[in-house]
Order: structure tokens, then sequence, then C-alpha cells
């Protein structure tokens, strides 16, 4: 049972740190602009979930630190590890987040936002 709720935590984390390709925003302020983006590949996205899972039980020092911030520092490491940067062409909104991907990714690349 254990086993299977921090898959799911994982999981969850994963999908946070996915980009919004919605379309607009509340303002209408959208530019394309090209930036570098950690994009991580099916078998990067495996890794970076088996290094969560392995790494998980040593990160909790059963101190007062919420778990939910450990998992997103395990996180951000495991990306910066293992995955690749490219240069993301993409519509913007104001404070720099993807609303629209100019160029489509390859259906098993995953852009990680929120990675630095």
């Amino acid at each position: 049972m254990k086993k299977q709720t921090l898959i799911l935590i994982v999981l969850s984390a994963l999908f946070n740190f996915s980009c919004d390709t919605g379309n607009g925003n509340r303002n209408g302020n959208k530019r394309e602009s090209t930036k570098i983006e950690y994009v991580c590949n099916c078998k990067e996205t495996e890794k970076v979930s088996e290094f969560i899972q392995k790494s998980i039980k040593n990160a909790n020092n059963m101190s007062d630190e919420e778990m939910e911030d450990v998992i997103e520092e395990l996180q951000r490491t495991a990306v910066k590890i293992n995955c690749q940067r490219k240069n993301i062409t993409a519509i913007r909104d104001e404070s720099g987040y993807i609303k629209e991907l100019t160029h489509e990714l390859d259906s098993c690349e995953r852009i990680m936002s929120n990675i630095y």
C-alpha cells in the first residue's frame, strides 16, 4: 500500500511540473519567445521516477520538513541529472509560462517546467 501511495505521489509531482499548453491567458498578453527548458523523453521520465523512488526513504530525515518539499527537490535534482535541455519556442504569458507551443514535441517528450 505504501509503495502504491509513493508511486502516486511521484507521478503527481511529475504531472504538476509538466507544461501547461492551454490557449490564451486571463488578460490576453501573449508573446512568442525561445527559452532553454528541460525536456524529458519517456526513458528519461522513467529514470526520474526511479531516482525519486530510490531516494525518498533516505531523503526523509523524520524532521519537520514537509515531504512535498522533499519530493519537489528530489524531482528537480532527478530532472537536472537525467533530462536534456532544449531550446523551446512557444507563446508565453507575461510571466514566461508556456501557453502554446510553436512546434510540436515528439509524442514521448514532456517539458519539465519550474525546475530551476
